[in-house]
């Protein structure tokens, strides 16, 4: 008999939770305000590049722990990082400028 491979699962990217998005979303705004790749967020953090990679996209949500360590790696608060709309203001501010490099806010 023969064995069937499992095929990943592909994500349908709006059947994923609004909230797990914009955590997503302001977990790389994050990271590439602070300069940091994936893989150096997730060693820095005690993670694998693909766990960080699934916190990105909204597949995943960080632990508490999890998300302590990467405001702290950051520099964002965990509340920027949750989604708290005072801190909307972030939001543009770590958009990168036209050349492609991101602009360093201090909270």
């Amino acid at each position: 008999m023969e064995r069937a491979v499992a095929r990943p699962r592909t994500v349908d990217p709006s059947t994923l939770d609004v909230k797990a998005r914009l955590i997503g979303s302001r977990i790389r705004a994050a990271r590439t305000c602070a300069g940091l790749t994936q893989s150096e967020l997730a060693k820095r953090c005690n993670v694998t590049q693909g766990r960080v990679s699934a916190y990105e996209v909204g597949r995943n949500q960080p632990s508490n722990t999890t998300l302590d360590r990467i405001s702290a790696e950051t520099g964002a608060p965990v509340a920027f990082l949750l989604g708290d709309e005072r801190w909307d203001h972030l939001v543009k501010t770590l958009e990168p400028d036209v050349d492609g490099a991101p602009t360093h806010v201090d909270a």
